[in-house]
């Protein structure tokens, strides 16, 4: 699920309230870094589904889906419409029809079909537990991206993140917490793991922005 989670890393930096949790088009990485703020029926319906999909597979909880789902949908009902229809591209921050401004058939049936599919998604949360089967599994994912990611860094030993974080984890999939209160225990557990792991990767941040070549730091006695 590595690349699932990648990808989904997308949405959950992109779609926001800086765009009114609208998805934009696509975000250019070379030569320089752009961020397209358009976007389309379809690339709106793909982002809810992302949510949907970000839900299923453990990376966000049930209130986080319904949270984001509500935020798009509050958008799209103040978005200007033709006959009903939205138009093809909009501008994410200003909320306004891009011109030409048209209605794309193509667009339209994407979003209705993706609508159609996020409903029963949507509609199975009102029988689902509270503490979501693939909660920690979708943990699992991310830190298995992240120490890789980890390994590329100059950190010591006392920066990475802690092995019991890894243990505690395991854990936790191979034997999942039975209760809220107990899912809260390993949750905060992990939590503090990462905290400890967050200021050792400030460290290196700091250090690599203050020893520039040619610097005091740089230089031999």
């Amino acid at each position: 699920h590595a690349l699932a989670r990648k990808t989904w890393l997308f949405f959950e930096t992109y779609v926001g309230p800086a765009d009114n949790w609208l998805p934009p088009d696509n975000m250019q990485e070379h030569p320089v870094e752009v961020l397209a703020r358009r976007t389309s029926p379809t690339n709106i319906g793909l982002s809810l589904l992302a949510n949907l999909t970000a839900y299923d597979f453990g990376y966000i909880p049930g209130g986080q889906l319904l949270e984001r789902t509500r935020n798009t949908f509050q958008t799209m009902a103040a978005l200007e419409r033709h006959q009903g229809h939205f138009y093809n591209w909009y501008d994410t921050q200003y909320l306004r029809p891009l011109p030409p401004a048209y209605v794309s058939t193509v667009d339209s049936g994407n979003l209705a079909g993706h609508l159609l599919t996020l409903l029963p998604g949507l509609q199975a949360l009102a029988d689902a537990p509270v503490l979501h089967a693939k909660l920690f599994p979708g943990i699992r994912t991310a830190h298995a991206i992240l120490h890789e990611l980890s390994r590329t860094l100059p950190l010591t030993g006392e920066q990475q993140l802690s092995p019991l974080f890894t243990r505690e984890l395991d854990s936790a999939c191979a034997t999942p917490p039975t209760s809220l209160s107990q899912a809260c225990v390993v949750l905060e557990s992990l939590n503090r793991h990462v905290d400890e792991f967050s200021r050792g990767l400030n460290q290196v941040s700091f250090s690599s922005t203050t020893s520039t070549p040619g610097s005091p730091s740089d230089k031999q006695p």
